[in-house]
Formats: C-alpha cells, structure tokens, sequence
C-alpha cells in the first residue's frame, strides 16, 4: 500500500519529466549508467574481500 502511494506521488511530481518523454529516458540512462559505475567501483574496490568470501563459501560445499 505504501509503495503504491509513493509510486503516484513520484507520477505526480512536475519536477519529473514525463513518461515516455526523451528526457525521462535521459535521465533514466543516467541513473543507470551512475548505478552500474557505483556497483563497477565497488566490486573492484573490495576484489579481494569478495574472493576472499567466495573461496570460504567453496570450502564450506
């Protein structure tokens, strides 16, 4: 329930661009691309902690 009233607010909000519009792919493109940057930036920053878990996890199968 709360999420669909917070999903009509952001429907609502003239800040936003509309759906469908180029800007709102746009902006879409962009929070995607600052999504998967971040999450880049993060695996290659904790690449050995990661690898590190991955092999306990190996152990314990």
């Amino acid at each position: 329930m709360t999420d669909n009233i917070n999903l009509q607010k952001l429907d609502n909000d003239p800040r936003l661009p509309a759906l469908g519009s180029v800007d709102f792919d746009r902006m879409m493109y962009v929070r995607l691309y600052e999504l998967f940057r971040s999450l880049s930036l993060t695996v290659n920053n904790n690449f050995d902690e990661i690898k590190r878990h991955i092999e306990q996890l190996e152990q314990k199968i």
